[in-house]
């Protein structure tokens, strides 16, 4: 009996350590797997490289148009803005007379064209010739650029207030600079009124004529030029 009873414990201190071993390696087998399968899901991805050979990206043309504003005079512009459908503006005017190149502006100043008649050419008694353009000066009031070709060549260049085609035409005309501020019913900002007439020389300022103006509606003459902090009274 005593040594069957040993027979049995050698037996279970044997078999024992056995079942111990197997279960820890079966629940470490299943602790690793998941572990394993994470880090198989969170391996970083390659970036995603552009070709060494692509093309590099190329703008949109300009759009630039092309008039024929008198014989053997041409203007060119680009496209600047379209502020609605009926009003696009336009910068980097060049004028040529017979394919040169007489006047470029090469700032970002806007114009109008193809609007109210301009630009607007014509011809002198004297041989030279006018270009007029609208120069689109917001938020001031427009103005009109005009180009005195003599001899096929630019030879003045005048900024003028925002005179309509049939005013060019008329024999003299008077017109404000720009917009007045108004500072109360009888007190405004300097804003001269300039006075010009038709000549055979073309379309000039009056200066005796443009003082008398202003001493008319100011009490004085104070230059041809705006100032905002020139508070003057109307008298009319």
């Amino acid at each position: 009996m005593e040594r069957k009873r040993w027979s049995e414990d050698s037996a279970m201190r044997v078999t024992l350590p056995i079942l111990v071993l197997a279960l820890l390696l079966a629940y470490g087998c299943q602790k690793r797997e998941p572990s394993h399968r994470v880090e198989s899901l969170q391996q970083p991805r390659a970036a995603s490289l552009p070709a060494l050979d692509a093309p590099p990206p190329t703008e949109a043309p300009t759009a630039r148009i092309n008039l024929e504003v008198a014989r053997d005079v041409t203007l060119s512009a680009e496209v600047s803005d379209s502020l609605d459908s009926a009003l696009i503006l336009y910068c980097h005017i060049a004028i040529a007379v017979k394919s040169d190149t007489v006047f470029r502006d090469t700032s970002l100043s806007e114009y109008e064209l193809g609007r109210d008649g301009f630009p607007y050419y014509r011809g002198l008694r004297n041989g030279d010739e006018e270009l007029f353009l609208v120069l689109n000066d917001r938020p001031n009031a427009n103005k009109v650029i005009r180009l005195l070709l003599r001899s096929k060549k630019v030879h003045r260049v005048d900024t003028l207030p925002d005179f309509t085609v049939d005013q060019l035409n008329s024999h003299r005309c008077t017109k404000l600079t720009d917009y007045s501020e108004f500072l109360s019913d009888d007190s405004v900002s300097y804003n001269p009124f300039l006075v010009y007439v038709n000549t055979d020389s073309g379309f000039v300022l009056d200066t005796p004529a443009t003082r008398i103006e202003n001493v008319s509606e100011y009490g004085g003459f104070y230059g041809f030029s705006p100032d905002e902090n020139l508070h003057v009274a109307k008298r009319h």
